[in-house]
């Protein structure tokens, strides 16, 4: 009786470590993953940071020689050649979308900044309450419909 309840206890021991030892790799593995987001995160939101002082400087420059970079009919907000100029004076690679301009102060009121998986967006509602928000996008389903397949 003895040996059975040794070999037990020894399985159950064994047991006990196997889980241990899952639930800490487990723990690494969602640390490092968090770790990564919010890395990322910062680095969209510093670029984004870098691409709204651009976007104020070519509105000075630009309202010097009598325009605009806003225009509200462009899919992305932005006058002709103006993403170009954002990307050349930022030396960010993201895709800005403005999606609000301040008339009175020429500024940009509300836009975004997508870098792959993450967007970060502006938000300037009045002299003191300015926000960024990073968001992060993340696919859990992906249904194609090839077209073999009868309904």
């Amino acid at each position: 009786m003895d040996n059975l309840a040794e070999k037990y206890a020894r399985k159950l021991m064994f047991t006990r470590r196997i889980l241990i030892v899952i639930a800490l790799l487990l723990a690494v593995f969602l640390g490092a993953a968090i770790f990564k987001i919010t890395t990322e995160s910062h680095q969209v939101l510093r670029e984004a940071k870098n691409v709204r002082v651009c976007m104020r400087l070519l509105s000075i420059e630009t309202f010097g020689l009598g325009g605009t970079i806003y225009d509200p009919n462009k899919k992305n907000g932005l006058a002709d050649g103006m993403q170009e100029k954002i990307a050349e004076l930022s030396k960010e690679d993201g895709e800005v979308t403005l999606t609000a301009w301040n008339e009175e102060d020429n500024l940009p009121q509300q836009f975004t900044y997508q870098k792959g998986n993450y967007i970060a967006y502006y938000d300037a509602n009045g002299d003191k309450y300015k926000s960024w928000k990073v968001y992060v996008r993340l696919k859990v389903l992906d249904f194609e419909n090839t077209g073999t397949e009868s309904e």
